[in-house]
């Protein structure tokens, strides 16, 4: 028998994740900027973008697993900030937010997941979700209780869109590794009087809402906290990608010293009478000096915008517009890759300086010798004229 307790609550679990819609269709790109390029309005562009929000609905309504769906407000000739992903190519072109969101009920039975090894001896396993979709951001919420196991649950949420969400149009890509982990605890009370939100120790956040809606009150609430935080979670990931960056840099940046650093030992342990091979390895290591060079001004140039990215999510910042549950998650998140720039630099500086003398003197050294047998040659052409000149002709 429930005790008063559980009768007067429910409580639900919810994860937020993002999954873009990447245009492969290079006709589509096309037609996306030249309905750009031609009116003053854009109107036609942003039908265009109606029209393609409306075949993804199309593609979830006919997967079997997903019921229920329908679309919540108006789609509409709209402007949203693209999603600035540091690590895409300059050429990918993704399908910005709807000015609307797509609500379904999924089920996903834990045998037929991608992630099924993981949860394969979790018992109570959350099978049974509700989903709202913006194209873009994700979120997916369940009611659970003390027994419920929430292993793998925003994950296995995320590829299912992805696996999904493939036509000859377009593909369905995340932000790797998707960093927006915390939980998402929501209970509804006839005990509590207002909203009140708070994050834990381990940046999981936990709210607080009175029971005065209707039957649908999770899903209405949880449609403004997606519309109230979908900003500051693509500021977020934007920085997140950027960090990722820096990362994929400090690992190239590293490689690239070593291998500088093998071409100098190399080359001072030559001998003297091996000319062409230090010429090749001279010519090598400046080359690659240079590369680096280059590698850590771009560093430097991340590095600082992270700074300043994660700056923007200090819980002392003064400014209002990421002010949010998720603040304290986001400002803990970013740690700048351990790289010291002015070493490295040091390093490459007195290696150049080593090899570019060398290189300087073996460049003179055959400037010299070339240089006098050409001006032996100039001063003996009467000689060797007169020379040749005596040579019997047949």
């Amino acid at each position: 028998m429930q005790t008063h307790e559980k009768l007067s609550e429910k409580r639900y679990i919810a994860k937020i994740g993002m999954v873009l819609l990447k245009i492969t269709d290079q006709d589509l790109i096309k037609a996306f900027d030249e309905a750009w390029e031609t009116n003053d309005s854009h109107s036609k562009y942003y039908q265009r973008v109606i029209e393609l929000h409306k075949d993804v609905e199309e593609v979830l309504r006919k997967c079997p697993d997903i019921k229920g769906l329908k679309r919540l407000g108006e789609l509409k000739l709209e402007h949203f900030e693209p999603f600035e992903h540091q690590n895409a190519s300059p050429n990918d072109y993704f399908l910005q937010e709807s000015s609307s969101i797509l609500s379904f009920d999924l089920f996903l039975p834990k045998t037929e997941r991608k992630y099924a090894f993981e949860v394969r001896y979790e018992e109570n396993v959350i099978e049974k979700v509700h989903v709202i979709y913006n194209g873009m951001f994700f979120l997916a919420y369940a009611e659970i209780d003390d027994d419920s196991s929430t292993t793998m649950f925003g994950q296995e949420i995320r590829e299912f869109l992805v696996s999904k969400l493939v036509t000859d149009k377009w593909r369905g890509v995340v932000v790797p590794p998707c960093p927006l982990h915390p939980e998402i605890n929501l209970t509804i009370s006839n005990d509590s009087d207002r909203l009140q939100v708070s994050c834990d120790e381990y940046n999981d956040i936990d709210i607080s809402l009175p029971r005065l809606l209707e039957y649908d009150e999770p899903l209405r609430f949880f449609c403004y906290f997606l519309e109230e935080n979908s900003f500051s979670a693509m500021h977020f990931l934007s920085v997140c990608t950027l960090q990722q960056r820096l990362e994929k840099n400090s690992r190239l940046i590293e490689e690239m010293l070593e291998k500088l650093t093998s071409d100098y030992v190399e080359l001072l342990n030559l001998p003297c009478h091996k000319l062409s091979k230090k010429l090749s390895l001279m010519q090598s290591a400046r080359r690659n000096a240079l590369s680096l060079q280059v590698a850590c001004n771009q560093f430097a140039r991340d590095q600082l915008s992270l700074k300043q990215g994660k700056d923007s999510f200090d819980p002392e910042n003064s400014e209002t517009w990421n002010r949010n549950a998720f603040r304290s998650y986001f400002y803990n998140h970013f740690v700048t890759p351990a790289l010291t720039l002015s070493e490295i630099r040091e390093t490459v500086k007195h290696m150049t300086d080593i090899v570019s003398q060398t290189y300087l003197q073996y460049v003179t050294f055959f400037a010299a010798v070339a240089g006098g047998i050409i001006g032996a040659i100039i001063t003996n052409i009467p000689f060797l004229v007169s020379l040749f000149s005596k040579v019997p002709k047949k």
